[in-house]
């Protein structure tokens, strides 16, 4: 999720030791935990995170995770059978992420595939999709002399909003952007 033109920026997806979300995991699951709990209010409370698959090499890595949304499934148990609640694509999520260091380019491309935009009409009826399922995002820095350039094309992001007053996340179809970074003056 970013921010849309204009808006702050969300939290950071990294954590104060500086490790991303996806490393985190690679490191908990070498620690022996199948699979790292975590709280998500979007995504109905409780979630089960794990790297299904990572690879890399010197100048690129890429890994592929999957989310199950726990909560929303033990709550769906009054409506549905465990195992048709289990079968809901709706409760699932897998991301994938890429990154690849070329000199002083880096390229970063990030496709996520929700269930949630699938609801089926009864136990054993058709899947209808409601809203677009899939959201990739690439982006493409380029350090300079005395700047970085920065240039992203997103493909249906979530975008934070707050222009009507309240924050939200608005659904973006296509959005670009092309920003020139110059470092922050040092203090004396």
């Amino acid at each position: 999720v970013t921010a849309a033109p204009g808006e702050p920026s969300p939290l950071p997806l990294t954590s104060q030791s500086g490790l991303s979300r996806t490393q985190f995991l690679v490191a908990a699951q070498a620690a022996t935990v199948p699979c790292f709990p975590t709280y998500c209010k979007r995504h109905g409370g409780l979630v089960l995170d794990r790297v299904l698959f990572k690879g890399g090499g010197e100048n690129w890595w890429t890994s592929v995770s999957g989310r199950m949304k726990v909560q929303n499934i033990l709550s769906g148990l009054q409506d549905e059978s465990p195992f048709e609640e289990a079968k809901n694509p709706g409760n699932y999520i897998m991301a994938s992420e890429t990154k690849a260091t070329l000199g002083r380019t880096s390229i970063k491309v990030r496709a996520e595939l929700d269930g949630e935009g699938i609801k089926r009409t009864g136990p054993l009826g058709p899947r209808t999709p409601l809203t677009p399922a899939a959201s990739a995002v690439a982006q493409v820095r380029q350090k300079l002399p005395v700047a970085e350039l920065r240039t992203e094309l997103g493909i249906n992001r979530k975008l934070l909003s707050g222009s009507t007053g309240v924050v939200g996340y608005a659904r973006v179809p296509l959005a670009a952007s092309v920003d020139l970074c110059t470092p922050a003056a040092s203090a004396s």
